[in-house]
């Protein structure tokens, strides 16, 4: 069998005597036997700050691989940011229709004869 747990009971809201100039309150005796929700026990524990340590710094280490390390020319290049005007003619992107219908006929021959397009 399972254990039996205590029934949890909300609590009702403290008559505010501002209100109902009753003094003193009475609280119920079921609401004194209630077990508290565990969100209750959360908001009732002081908020407590640590002091926390300043952080240690390190210092600063350079490898002597670095000191010695010098780009080469292509890597300048790559560093370089694009240019957004014209483009250099070594990285034309189209071609002319005959170098494409040229390409195409050899590669019809590398495959092994004439094919046949619709």
């Amino acid at each position: 069998k399972e254990a039996i747990q205590p029934r949890t009971r909300y609590l009702q809201r403290w008559p505010d005597p501002a209100l109902e100039r009753t003094l003193p309150a009475e609280i119920p005796a079921a609401a004194m036997r209630a077990k508290p929700t565990a969100r209750t026990l959360e908001l009732a524990k002081p908020k407590t700050t640590f002091p926390s340590m300043p952080p240690k710094e390190l210092p600063t280490i350079v490898e002597p691989w670095v000191l010695k390390y010098e780009p080469t020319q292509r890597i300048m290049e790559l560093a370089r940011p694009a240019r957004k005007g014209k483009r250099s003619k070594e990285f034309k992107a189209r071609t002319s229709r005959t170098k494409r219908k040229q390409y195409s006929q050899e590669q019809d021959i590398y495959n092994g004869g004439l094919i046949l397009r619709l």
